[in-house]
Order: structure tokens, then sequence, then C-alpha cells
């Protein structure tokens, strides 16, 4: 486990890049800011070795998540939920519309709501 001082593009992919980084976590303005450097910089070539990006602590939109995947070049993990209860996260093999869209309703097909 690599833990960086802050979640910058300029600290972490070389970290990533050294380490062969796997699996990162990021809140979603910090994939804002990976996804402008890697349109400033013209490559995310450091980021090779990641296979997964979760993201969560706030609401991801669908526009930015559609962009993991073609971008940063990982799969998107998105979790919500509260550190100290209860946490969700899409699973691995959802649709790229479920994952994009932040997973299923589960009260609708496994429980009664209400």
């Amino acid at each position: 486990m690599i833990l960086a001082a802050d979640p910058s593009a300029t600290l972490c992919f070389p970290l990533i890049e050294q380490h062969q980084i796997n699996v990162a976590s990021l809140v979603p303005p910090a994939v804002s800011l990976w996804l402008q450097a890697i349109h400033e910089w013209g490559s995310n070539a450091q980021l090779q070795s990641l296979q997964l990006l979760q993201v969560g602590g706030a609401r991801l939109s669908a526009t930015l998540a559609a962009r993991i995947p073609a971008e940063i070049g990982c799969q998107l993990q998105q979790v919500f939920g509260m550190a100290e209860g209860l946490v969700n996260y899409t699973r691995l093999n959802d649709s790229p519309e479920r994952i994009i869209n932040t997973g299923a309703v589960r009260c609708a097909r496994t429980m009664k709501c209400g």
C-alpha cells in the first residue's frame, strides 16, 4: 500500500508507475484533476499498471465516470457509503451502464420497500 500526501497527478502518476500500483481510490474532484493532467500531458503512460479506480466520497457524474475507462485506461468501481457504516460498491462484473450510473436499486428486486 502506498499513501500519497495529496491526490495530484504530479505526485500520484510517478508513484503508480514506480510501484506498479494496480488499484487506486479517489474522490470525484481528484478524478477531474487526473483527467485534466492526462489531457494536458497528452498521455496516460504512467498509469499502465492501474487496473481499477475506486471512486467515492461524493456523487460521480455519469459524464466523468464514462471518461475513466477511455482516458485513464482502467475499470471504474463506484463506492457509496459512510466509512463508519454501510459501504456499497458496484460489482466488478456489472455492465458499464450500471457502473457509470452507480449501481442497481436493491429494494426493487429483493426487499419490500417502504
